[in-house]
């Protein structure tokens, strides 16, 4: 597969652990994705603008940051045509899904939940959703 048909998605999430298990759940899954990772906002933002992704996955609960404002921010004119963003997170609790999704995120999967097959799944409807809308 070329570069220019690779599949980039960025997690944004402060756990390494978690970052290295869907980093490998898309790499050995798959030779079309081309993951990137940041460990907090500022740095998941700035790569947002690089690398502009098809789709990225995000924790909730980061560090000294809410998941909730980076998906504001991402929801912004700058980050268009809409960028799918799955919340990612450990946080299993109805009222914080229905406000991740009402805010934006196209999904809401628990970790621990969510294996491989479910990942890939998701993130391919959701490039496909994107693309479906895109004016």
């Amino acid at each position: 597969m070329s570069e220019r048909n690779r599949i980039v998605v960025l997690i944004i999430d402060d756990n390494q652990v978690d970052r290295h298990t869907y980093r490998r759940y898309l790499e050995h899954g798959s030779a079309e994705y081309e993951v990137h990772e940041a460990e907090d906002a500022t740095s998941g933002l700035d790569l947002v603008r690089q690398l502009r992704p098809n789709c990225v996955l995000l924790d909730l609960r980061l560090n000294q940051e809410s998941g909730f404002e980076i998906l504001s921010e991402l929801a912004q004119p700058q980050y268009q045509p809409r960028l799918p963003v799955i919340m990612l997170t450990a946080a299993s609790w109805k009222p914080l899904e229905q406000g991740a999704l009402s805010l934006g995120a196209y999904a809401y999967l628990v970790k621990g939940r969510t294996d491989a097959e479910t990942l890939d799944r998701t993130i391919r409807e959701a490039i496909g959703s994107c693309v479906k809308s895109a004016p």
